[in-house]
């Protein structure tokens, strides 16, 4: 039933809102800039999460491992986290820790942003895009349609993935660019990464895709080569974040719960709907199962 789950996750999304839909792409980057210089480096460890406690609004906290050092997806997260308070205090708006609690971002249930930001078994999510859109937080967007801060899952020949925050586009002579265009050979990226580096956690990195990738770097330009370019989502993903005033969280949740419940009722079908009410409660409130060796943060520099 996993299975089943998950790829009616993948496939029944709705369409999302219009291109005019205001992001936070500019506070994205504001956060990015401000770990560069304070929160960069600290160590790369798939098996643990953020630099430091969070706090969440005025909530407190999400938590940091032991020792706190991060890796990707978790990374991916503190910026999206930081984003938010960022946001709040900047708009005098705290909506976004009503619509988006704390508890999504501790617990790896079906409806969690954690458990599909991560890509928890089950979930059936492509990555940040993907959950963001699924949520009701954002828009998943393919590689030519993005923006600089828009937020990227990628995936390699080696078979490795990574989750990172879009700088910039690459084109054919390694400049960097905001624009997409066919000739593009990668893209510049902020994420946790470096795995036995001696800049390992946040850093910068210059992905490039397979083929394209110089035999050295250029001056100041750690590489990220063997990345796989493709239109299929699963493979390549995208997705930028919105401001909250366009969320649709509620919605969202419903249209998970409402799924779930189908699958559920094509399972045992003629079952009273007390039965099934239970099992839906089971299936929503189930802790998932982390699935994170994909993230192992090597890359080539």
């Amino acid at each position: 039933m996993r299975l089943l789950i998950a790829f009616l996750f993948l496939c029944a999304i709705p369409g999302a809102a219009s291109a005019q839909t205001p992001t936070l792409n500019s506070i994205v980057k504001e956060v990015v800039d401000d770990f560069r210089q304070h929160r960069s480096r600290g160590g790369y460890d798939l098996h643990k999460a953020f630099t430091r406690d969070l706090k969440y609004g005025s909530d407190c906290c999400v938590r940091a491992t032991d020792p706190p050092v991060t890796m990707c997806v978790a990374g991916v997260s503190e910026i999206i986290i930081e984003t938010l308070n960022r946001y709040a205090a900047s708009a005098n708006d705290q909506s976004p820790f009503q619509k988006l609690p704390l508890t999504s971002w501790t617990r790896g249930n079906l409806t969690s942003i954690r458990a599909n930001i991560f890509m928890y078994d089950g979930t059936g999510s492509r990555g940040t895009g993907h959950a963001l859109e699924k949520l009701g937080l954002g828009k998943e967007k393919g590689f030519s349609e993005l923006k600089p801060y828009d937020f990227v899952n990628l995936n390699r020949t080696s078979g490795s993935g990574h989750a990172v925050v879009l700088i910039s586009f690459l084109d054919a002579n390694s400049n960097e660019t905001p624009n997409y265009s066919p000739s593009v050979i990668g893209f510049h990226y902020f994420s946790a990464q470096g795995k036995g580096k001696p800049d390992a956690g946040f850093a910068d990195r210059f992905a490039y895709f397979d083929g394209k990738c110089p035999d050295q770097p250029l001056a100041g330009r750690a590489r990220d080569c063997g990345v796989i370019r493709s239109s299929n989502k699963a493979l390549l993903d995208g997705g930028e974040l919105w401001s909250p005033s366009a969320w649709t969280t509620t919605q969202a949740i419903s249209r998970i719960t409402t799924r779930v419940r189908g699958v559920l009722e094509s399972r045992f079908a003629g079952q009273p709907r007390g039965f099934i009410d239970t099992k839906l409660n089971v299936e929503l409130e189930k802790e998932l199962a982390p699935n994170l060796e994909q993230f192992n943060g090597e890359t080539t520099d």
